[in-house]
């Protein structure tokens, strides 16, 4: 078994066991998106303005992270 994990004969078939269970479900053989998802923390009354960052989609000023 290690042997078949070396020689990436464990992905292949892990890969093509998703694909199946893809095609099966009606969907393509792969993922075509991906999301990407982060958080924003609104800064408080403290914070400095050079130090804080702005959230354009939510309208608020946030903590940036250094």
């Amino acid at each position: 078994m290690a042997r078949w994990a070396v020689a990436g004969i464990i992905g292949q078939i892990r890969d093509h066991l998703a694909g199946q269970i893809r095609r099966d479900l009606g969907k393509g053989p792969r993922a075509v998106a991906t999301v990407i998802d982060s958080q924003s923390v609104k800064a408080a009354e403290t914070v400095s303005k050079a130090t804080r960052g702005y959230d354009a989609g939510k309208k608020i000023n946030c903590e940036t992270q250094s």
